[in-house]
């Protein structure tokens, strides 16, 4: 089974399906555990989400870039399913990184080490002068 967490959390943003939210302990006692299929990616234009065990699929928002998948992606996106507001496409995992330029995936921050260190500086730099301000004008 595909597990986006696992498989691409390291570069994409993972939420967690609405549904996550509603289901409680009483209904579902193993709640606590990882479930893959609730595990989502979402974009500007889309969502991507599990489809079965070995599959990807888009839920895609916006009409141009389902035009633009019709024409210029379709030997890797198959349409599933069509609305007028939204469609959904399938595709296998390897074309992952495409289909996530499409919808404008979030990415996760990619900050060096020398970089998160100079951000802790500065942000040191500000705490330590708004505490020596308050400290002045009492």
């Amino acid at each position: 089974m595909i597990d986006l967490k696992k498989g691409f959390g390291q570069e994409y943003l993972i939420f967690m399906d609405e549904a996550w939210y509603t289901e409680t302990v009483e209904f579902c006692p193993d709640k606590i555990n990882n479930r893959p299929w609730y595990y989502e990616i979402r974009g500007k234009y889309g969502t991507i989400y599990l489809y079965g065990t070995n599959k990807l699929a888009v839920r895609i928002t916006a009409n141009r870039i389902k035009s633009r998948i019709k024409t210029d992606y379709w030997n890797i996106l198959s349409l599933y399913l069509e609305a007028e507001d939204e469609s959904i496409f399938l595709f296998s995992p390897e074309n992952l990184k495409i289909v996530a330029g499409l919808i404008k995936a979030r990415r996760k921050k990619q900050v060096t080490e020398k970089e998160r260190l100079r951000l802790r500086r500065i942000s040191g730099l500000a705490h330590y002068k708004k505490r020596n301000t308050a400290q002045i004008l009492a």
